[in-house]
């Protein structure tokens, strides 16, 4: 199947690790109901449910050897994919093998006495990994069908070997030894977090750049993404670096790093963004608008770098704006003062989020995904397309399409409207040295040479 999103649950419906994107209220709803199912029926493992917007949610129980419920896994998948088949009704043995794994994993990092005394006895040469990608990966791929098992009735206490086992088993073939890398320290038990030095060392940034759909305007855009130099191959940051949800003090160190090896970088080459006009958006976390002093040292970065206020922006969610209202506000109107633009990202015209179109700061709206993706097979998602695209033109702000990813898409919404668009198609996220111009020339390399390299 076409899977959209892969997400883990703690058994109060807490979010610990999320593939990609973002979860609405209306996947928060469906995960709330089938933890509730899911824990009132002990030998059920599996249960599927219906968005309004037709996608299917796959739900999977993680349950400790007793059979109560610890966690729920929920994979977003697109139902046309499944070719009129039905949705997953049995756990495969790989699925079931991860899913122990997962329910060692919370009952470790939830208190319970016994595997908690376990793990404390285990050597540091025990192997308590994560789960890897591979193997989350395996949970959403096309897998032989077998029966449910029965929950395992074994001793509440977990033994040392017992969790290891556990903990190491392999859902593939064991390729030929190699050398073995340091370990990294684990993510998901974050025993031992990562030092703002290491986390600095660690960091790397990208850009993709937005391409404009219409004349007009020479400013070059720029979103920044924030990437891990240790596992450059998952082109992502470790989840050591941000706490679930990206709530409290870690999103905002997270934040701060990038911000300020953004305007260190900046003002090391100001031809980047002096010699032709250029604006770069940093993502913000929930972690960064709680912290009421995230912003505090942004006048004095910009005035020790160099960096012009305007070419710096903070993309907001809308979810964001709909959780925390009064940060948000709080955090515009700095950014007012400042002298920095907002970006009102994953939009859908949901009332709570109306309110912060009239801010004399905010520069670009980014249409949410969901609609832009299903625009041309849906009808309301068209019409919600065509009104945010419209409405931005009446406040003189531009309009971005994100994740476009054919002709079909692009020739449509600069139809309706947008004044942007983003994708891979369009233009594939580059180191942020890339931008960087060679040697002898005056001004940074064009988009087209860019694609070249």
């Amino acid at each position: 199947m076409r899977v959209h999103s892969l997400s883990i649950y703690n058994s109060g419906g807490d979010v610990l690790w999320l593939s990609e994107g973002a979860l609405g209220p209306d996947e928060h709803s469906i995960v709330v109901d089938g933890i509730d199912a899911l824990g009132a029926a002990e030998n059920k493992l599996i249960l599927t449910r219906t968005l309004d917007d037709g996608r299917s949610a796959i739900l999977l129980a993680v349950r400790a050897p007793r059979g109560d419920l610890v966690g729920l896994v929920m994979i977003l998948a697109d139902p046309k994919s499944l070719k009129g088949e039905a949705p997953m009704q049995s756990v495969t043995a790989p699925l079931r093998a991860a899913l122990q794994k997962i329910a060692v994993l919370l009952r470790v990092k939830g208190g319970n006495a016994g595997a908690t005394s376990a793990v404390a006895q285990m050597s540091a040469a025990t192997n308590t990994s994560s789960i890897s990608g591979s193997e989350l990966a395996l949970m959403s791929g096309s897998l032989p069908v077998l029966a449910v098992a029965q929950p395992e009735t074994t001793a509440t206490v977990l033994t040392p070997k017992r969790v290891d086992d556990v903990l190491t088993f392999e859902l593939t073939p064991e390729p030929a030894a190699q050398p073995k890398a340091p370990p990294i320290a684990p993510a998901a038990t974050a025993s031992i977090p990562m030092t703002e030095q290491e986390q600095a060392a660690d960091l790397i940034l990208d850009v993709q750049q937005l391409t404009q759909l219409r004349s007009g305007g020479r400013t070059r855009r720029y979103e920044v993404l924030a990437r891990s130099r240790r596992d450059v191959a998952r082109k992502q940051v470790p989840p050591a670096f941000v706490a679930p949800a990206a709530r409290g003090p870690d999103g905002a160190a997270l934040d701060s790093l990038v911000l300020r090896q953004l305007l260190t970088w900046l003002g090391e080459n100001p031809v980047v963004w002096d010699a032709e006009p250029a604006s770069f958006s940093i993502n913000v976390s929930l972690g960064a608008l709680e912290d009421a002093q995230f912003l505090q040292r942004l006048p004095a970065d910009l005035a020790r770098t160099g960096v012009a206020a305007q070419c710096i922006g903070f993309e907001i969610g809308e979810q964001a704006c709909s959780q925390r209202p009064a940060q948000v506000q709080r955090f515009i109107a700095t950014c007012e003062k400042i002298g920095c633009f907002v970006v009102l990202d994953n939009f859908t015209l949901a009332p709570q989020a109306l309110q912060f179109l009239r801010s004399p700061t905010l520069r670009l709206v980014k249409i949410d995904v969901r609609l832009t993706s299903s625009a041309l097979q849906d009808k309301l998602s068209q019409a919600l397309v065509v009104a945010i695209a419209q409405a931005c033109k009446v406040l003189g702000i531009h309009c971005v399409a994100k994740n476009v990813e054919s002709q079909a898409a692009l020739q449509w919404l600069t139809a309706v409207g947008c004044d942007l668009a983003q994708g891979f198609v369009l233009d594939r996220p580059l180191p942020l040295e890339s931008l960087a111009a060679p040697a002898g020339c005056t001004k940074p390399p064009s988009a087209a040479l860019r694609k070249a390299r």
